[in-house]
């Protein structure tokens, strides 16, 4: 066909119909541009072009492909040197025209890569051609390789143009399953503009690219004769593993060829930015590439340039390459470049670079080769490359990091102990070479007196503390996870890292730092100020009994960080700045004297609380010292809360011993005392009462021997003495004269058993005549004498199993017995055994003439007793006491009460088994609790319908009973504890007798008929009445409205998992049983996917029926 002719007939045809007579006409014009590609004839392929911009869909035919497809193949025939512009010509056509053909496909022939390799290796006739540049920047997606950005130029409508070069998307790497890289086509519609499509690569293409590659590098041909075409392959495909591998293997030759440098360099970049996996080949390619030696000036900057682009490719390749640098200037072939790399890194993210140099030091320290001299060598190098711009906090607490993995859990115990010290030691080493030169001109001229400008001198000394405070917090809750530890080696690191030893102890195996240096390095380190938490945790250290630092240790090393912080000179004003008042307590806890373990004290006797007479004086000089660093926190509540210390800031103020009279005078002042008696006269004063106000400062915990004696030796005492004195001697004698009678002895001090005969019945006389009570009560402030003889009487120290206070209910020996009843009886109590064994609680202190002034004082003190009481009959008696006395609903002690009772009730199931047992105290109690919760739901319903109120608190339940119900239709607001105790209490069974108040509490949770809705106050949704915990203790239960209302409305997994549960009774289990077996029926499909072992449920269904349960057949049959 005659080339001009060849639109028109092609057109022709295409309107006729006639596709086989179009594609003869394009194969022929095809075939014969092939044929004469040496002198193509420029009307057919300028035809052929036309045609495939506008007609693409015409070039589909596969035989046209192919033989577009052979063009691009290499013509060993054709001499491309004599002229490689002509014969470029059909190829580039051909190029474009397939691009034009596959512009809107997803899928592209695998022959292209092939013809694409071929030219690549060959003479680059149409790769490097920029007319095919969009048609080769989507053959190279297919390698996924990650390329150079390059500036993003429009590109013309015509393929051939030279329209400029495109930026091309990376394309993850071809896998086992296809992938879709990005490409860019131009469309025909759109003739300015760039469209991104998706190629879809076999990969088997990786299984022929990689041998092919592995074949040209295999071949025996010198240096100089690698072809240059081949490194451009190599940095076209390497966004394959296997070929980055290969490539790192050989490319320091490469580039020390001056032939090949800059297709290696390109070569190398293209190598360092497709590392972005971090596999096994790409770890073996980082090692490779830090192993080069690449000695001129241009190519190490661009080596360096190269390995900044790897670490910013993956999140892991910072730590890889940080690891091999480390690795590779330890051992005997050092890259030179080294250093330049860490500096390098410590720009791009110096924290992050800090840490991870930390953790590879640790990692040397762990294996069984000693690494710490090389290390500290290693260490001095980086920070003097680095010029000391090493961020050493960060450094220092990667040190300290919890390490985790196998090789340092599995450490022996002499290798862990070595790294411990060796930690410790780089710690240390670190702390000193944070010395920068600026540090030390700055301390040289504060020496001098010149005080200009230290804000360098503070910021490295704010620094140092810092460090300082997380090697304590290290060697507190990381190395006894981490390490074995012994007494001698912890305590040695944690004086090491303080800088509390000896400067000898600082010079290492290196002899660094040298004479010179050591001294001035050391004060520097060591003249830091101490922060709070870094005291804080010494002292915890000192007080745990895990770890092997004594109290005297800690207690010493306290001091001495204190005393030196104390002792700087440099004008910081933050020396040892301490807010947590916590400090006070914990010091002097360090000074507490432990009684042996190995020894048993009597039973029921409380050890007094000693202190060690040197570590408290101490622990005094200690806080007097922070105290005085800190005058507006620890300062303040040192003078207001510890006479102690504030009689030693009065003596530092002073500047003298305490006010202290002579002893001349001392002496005479304790005659004049006995033959005057001047202290009765000031005991006998009630306002101001001096005596009291002793008594109170001392507290009701500490020991006042001195009281017994002032008793015993006043005359009259019951007249001077005040009521409060009185008692803490009753309080105090008592258990003395029962430990005397547990001994054996019988005989009591006559003139004794008279004192105590007489003091109970002058405070019985107190208590139950009037005239008396308005006299004392309202001068001891509202009954402080009932108060503080509750505290004394309900506390654990003094109230035993069989004690009860002596004021209320007189229990005494034999040798007392007959003059107690004459003078202080009480009338005879009838009632239950209950009441007849804590008649004091609930039949006399309630009968006190001013029980109602302090009833609710009583309460409280019973309130916080239920919280830990642990002996059933006194939490019974208690119980009884705040329901018959908290007062109506309409008081606040009520709400409180019921409030705390509900969680005794909801936490303390155990001994509430035993408070609610089948006894007769058991039952009372029960009844008594039954009643406040059937008051308070009364009052609650009340509430809502006197007055409607909003609550928004999340606590709070809204509750509505349907019509059928007995309360028919009602509604009140109430505490969802109090809901769920009510109903905790339903699954005891009821009290014998009476049981009027259960009934009305069963039907109000659990009614025969309609229901109980809860919601919630604050957005009115439905809530959960029942929630699982409280539906399995009603399941336990044995009362069968109870059982019945727990087992309703289940879904199909809480069926199987209650059936599932143990204790249950034979009844509950058949309810449950029964309701599995209605689920059956209902919801097959749900109740087979509710049970996931199929095989246990049958044989726990089968266990329960021999049990006597009945139900669970329709079930079985399911499964």
């Amino acid at each position: 066909v005659n080339p001009s002719d060849l639109e028109r007939q092609v057109l022709e045809a295409e309107s006729n119909g006639d596709r086989l007579r179009v594609q003869g006409l394009l194969l022929g014009s095809v075939r014969s541009l092939k044929a004469n590609r040496n002198k193509p004839d420029p009307i057919a392929y300028l035809n052929l072009l036309y045609l495939a911009k506008h007609k693409p869909d015409l070039f589909g035919a596969p035989r046209i492909i192919e033989a577009l497809t052979s063009i691009l193949k290499r013509d060993i025939s054709i001499n491309i040197k004599t002229n490689k512009t002509t014969a470029a010509l059909v190829p580039v056509m051909a190029a474009n025209i397939l691009l034009y053909i596959y512009q809107e496909e997803d899928e592209w022939p695998e022959s292209f890569v092939k013809v694409y390799i071929e030219d690549s290796l060959g003479d680059r006739v149409w790769v490097d051609n920029e007319a095919c540049q969009s048609f080769v920047d989507n053959i190279l997606t297919a390698f996924g390789t990650k390329t150079t950005p390059r500036g993003i130029t429009r590109q013309g409508s015509d393929p051939g143009s030279k329209g400029g070069a495109v930026e091309t998307a990376a394309a993850t790497p071809i896998s086992q399953q296809p992938v879709s890289t990005s490409v860019i086509t131009p469309t025909a519609g759109k003739e300015d503009e760039e469209l991104l499509e998706e190629v879809e690569m076999s990969s088997s293409l990786e299984d022929d690219i990689i041998p092919l590659v592995h074949d040209q590098l295999s071949r025996r041909t010198p240096v100089d004769s690698i072809p240059r075409n081949l490194l451009r392959v190599l940095t076209a495909t390497c966004g394959y593993s296997q070929v980055r591998l290969l490539v790192s293997q050989r490319i320091e030759v490469w580039l020390q060829n001056p032939k090949l440098t800059r297709p290696a360099q390109e070569l190398l970049m293209s190598l360092a930015q497709n590392c972005n996996s971090h596999s096994h080949e790409d770890v073996e390619v980082i090692s490779n590439l830090i192993r080069m030696r690449l000695k001129t000036k241009p190519l190490a900057n661009h080596y360096v340039t190269c390995i900044r682009e790897l670490i910013g490719q993956h999140t892991e390749n910072l730590g890889t390459v940080l690891k091999h640098v480390i690795y590779n200037e330890l051992s005997t072939t050092r890259n030179p470049n080294n250093m330049s790399l860490l500096g390098m890194m410590y720009l791009h993210k110096p924290d992050t670079v800090a840490k991870l140099l930390a953790m590879v030091f640790q990692d040397l320290l762990a294996n069984r080769d000693d690494y710490l001299r090389a290390c500290r060598a290693l260490l001095r190098e980086v920070m003097r490359s680095l010029r000391y711009e090493v961020n050493c906090v960060v450094l220092c607490r990667g040190f300290m990091s919890e390490r985790t993995e196998s090789q340092f859990k599995d450490l022996d115990s002499p290798l862990k102990e070595r790294m411990l010290i060796s930690l410790t030691d780089l710690i240390a080493m670190t702390t000193m070479l944070s010395v920068t030169p600026a540090v030390k001109d700055v301390a040289a001229a504060f020496a001098r007196g010149d005080k200009k400008d230290l804000s360098v001198l503070h910021q490295f000394q704010k620094n140092v503390s810092t460090i300082q405070r997380d090697a304590v917090w290290w060697l507190h809750t990381v190395v006894p996870k981490m390490f074995n530890l012994t007494a001698k080696e912890y305590n040695a690191c944690l004086q090491k890292v303080l800088f509390l030893e000896p400067v000898e102890n600082y010079s290492g195996k290196d002899n660094w730092p040298s004479e010179a240096d050591k001294g001035l390095l050391y004060s520097l380190a060591s003249d830091v100020p101490v922060q709070e938490d870094t005291l804080m945790r010494v002292v915890i250290i000192g007080l745990s009994a895990e770890l092997p630092v004594t109290a005297p240790e800690a207690l010493d090393i306290a001091d001495r960080l204190t005393r030196r912080a104390a002792s700087l000179k440099s004008g910081t004003h933050l020396k040892a700045h301490v807010n947590r008042l916590e400090l006070l307590d914990a010091v002097l806890n360090l000074c507490a004297y432990h009684y042996p373990n190995e020894i048993q004290l009597p039973a029921g006797y409380v050890p007094p609380k000693l202190a060690i007479a040197n570590l408290y004086w101490k622990a005094w000089t200690l806080l007097a010292i922070v105290a005085s660093l800190n005058p507006s926190s620890i300062g303040h509540a040192g003078w207001e809360n510890f006479p102690m210390l504030k009689c030693m800031m009065e003596m530092i103020l002073t500047n003298g011993p305490a006010r202290r009279p002579p002893q001349a005078v001392l002496d005479q002042l304790k005659t004049i005392n006995k033959s005057l008696k001047l202290g009765q006269m000031l005991c006998r004063s009630r306002s101001p009462d001096f005596l009291l106000d002793i008594i109170q400062r001392q507290g009701a915990s500490q020991s006042m021997p001195w009281l017994a004696d002032l008793v015993q030796s006043s005359e009259g005492s019951l007249d001077v003495l005040p009521v409060q004195c009185l008692c803490e001697f009753l309080l105090m004698e008592k258990p003395r004269k029962a430990g005397k009678v547990g001994e054996g002895s019988k005989e009591l001090d006559k003139k004794m058993v008279i004192g105590i005969v007489t003091l109970i019945f002058a405070i019985h006389f107190l208590i139950y005549y009037k005239n008396i009570h308005s006299i004392h009560i309202l001068e001891y402030k509202n009954c402080y004498i009932l108060k503080q003889g509750l505290e004394k009487v309900l506390s654990m120290e003094y109230f035993s199993e069989e004690t009860q206070p002596p004021v209320l209910s007189v229990d005494t020996d034999a040798a007392m017995e007959t003059t107690l009843e004459d003078l202080s009886s009480f009338p005879e109590v009838s009632g239950s055994k209950l009441k007849s064994s804590f008649s004091w609680l609930l039949i006399h202190l309630p009968n006190l003439p001013y029980f109602e002034n302090v009833r609710s004082i009583c309460c409280f003190a019973l309130r916080q007793c239920c919280q830990v009481e642990i002996a059933p009959l006194r939490l019974q008696a208690y119980l009884v006491f705040l329901a018959e006395h908290t007062g109506g609903p309409l008081e606040m002690d009520f709400s409180d009460t019921l409030l705390e009772i509900s969680q005794l009730v909801i936490e303390r199931p155990t001994i509430l088994n035993q408070v609610l047992s089948s006894s007769n105290s058991g039952e009372e109690t029960h009844k008594a609790i039954l009643g406040m919760y059937n008051t308070a739901i009364q009052n609650a319903i009340e509430m809502q319908e006197s007055s409607y109120f909003e609550n928004d608190n999340q606590d709070q339940l809204f509750v509505q009973w349907s019509k059928d119900t007995v309360h028919a239709g009602k509604a009140a607001t109430m505490h969802a504890l109090i809901i769920q105790a009510a109903i905790v209490l339903l699954t005891w069974p009821p009290p014998t007798g009476d049981q009027s108040v259960y009934s009305v509490l069963l039907d109000t949770w659990c009614p025969h008929g309609g229901h109980v809705k809860v919601y919630l106050t604050d957005t009115g949704e439905e809530a959960v009445l029942l929630p699982e915990w409280l539906r399995l203790r009603m399941i336990r239960a044995n009362v069968p409205r109870v059982v019945d209302a727990a087992v309703t409305e289940l879904l199909p997994t809480q069926l199987v998992l209650f059936a599932q549960s143990f204790g249950i009774p034979v009844y509950s289990m058949s309810k449950l049983l029964q309701q599995l077996d209605l689920a059956a029926e209902e919801d097959p499909q749900g109740m087979s996917e509710a049970v996931l072992d199929k095989g246990y449920m049958l044989q726990l269904v089968a266990v329960q029926q021999l049990r006597g349960a009945s139900g669970g057949d329709v079930f079985c049959a399911l499964l």
